[in-house]
């Protein structure tokens, strides 16, 4: 009789389990968007499970992708927003709503290591990137960021515009062409023109991001592959071909004119071959 009362019990708690876990592990499973280059050693990982991430897999909702030494990846969401993630990064996809109107929201944190962000598709409120010192509001607009493992934040605008909150409560404007820091303590230093090329331990992740990309594009061909239209990795394409490093210098027009790789500026995408 007490071990029959006992097995309901544990039944019970079981169940409860169960339905409790089961929203987190049915959204674990929405596709957000896909990973178009894969380099090296790059995971998917969530609450309930980790995976190795290859080219063409699914990125899903609130996984944490991981990079490891030499490695990197390019991730194009499903409203063309595109990311790229340098060697030793952490980066989390906090919330994606694809909707083209007010409701559209894409979030996401650098927890540490580099990437580099373009807009996609959806309105302009509807995109934010976090690190552990800042918070940008992101205005269509294409940027690089980079995170040390205390915290530090650099940012360099190419094209659009950023609003930086620092963790101070500090406001800051970065338009194109212009680059800023942000302590640990969460403190964001005044916009900059950004130097053509930026130097520093923290631009230095940004040019081992794109070096690493770039020897994968050289070394497997896939600039051919249906990636020549991504604005991420023009910086990776110049290095591979040896052409003129266009995309090196960002964009110091005014925030919201085109920029050279096919952005109008305002969050959207002009038209591509």
């Amino acid at each position: 009789m007490y071990a029959r009362q006992y097995s309901r019990i544990e039944l019970v708690a079981l169940t409860f389990a169960a339905l409790t876990l089961w929203p987190v592990v049915a959204r674990a499973e929405v596709a957000i968007g896909t990973a178009r280059v894969v380099v090296a050693d790059v995971s998917a990982e969530t609450a309930v499970a980790n995976r190795r991430l290859a080219t063409a897999d699914e990125v899903r909702y609130q996984e944490l992708i991981a990079t490891q030494g030499s490695s990197a990846a390019v991730i194009q969401f499903v409203d063309e927003t595109e990311l790229a993630i340098g060697e030793r990064a952490r980066v989390r996809l906090d919330e994606f709503v694809f909707d083209p109107g007010a409701a559209g929201v894409l979030d996401l944190t650098l927890e540490f290591g580099a990437l580099r962000f373009s807009t996609g598709t959806m309105q302009k409120p509807a995109y934010k990137v976090s690190t552990p010192s800042a918070t940008l509001a992101v205005r269509g607009t294409e940027f690089d960021l980079a995170v040390d493992d205390t915290g530090v934040t650099y940012l360099l605008v190419r094209h659009g515009a950023v609003e930086v909150l620092g963790n101070n409560g500090e406001r800051k404007q970065v338009g194109a062409g212009q680059s800023l820091t942000v302590s640990d303590a969460g403190v964001p230093t005044d916009p900059r023109i950004a130097a053509a090329l930026p130097v520093g331990a923290l631009p230095a992740k940004i040019a081992a991001m794109d070096a690493t990309l770039a020897g994968a594009l050289a070394g497997a061909g896939l600039s051919a592959d249906g990636l020549s239209h991504l604005s991420v990795l023009a910086k990776a394409r110049s290095l591979s071909s040896g052409s003129p490093p266009d995309g090196t210098r960002p964009d110091v027009g005014k925030a919201g004119k085109p920029g050279r790789d096919g952005k109008d500026g305002k969050g959207g995408k002009r038209g591509r071959p």
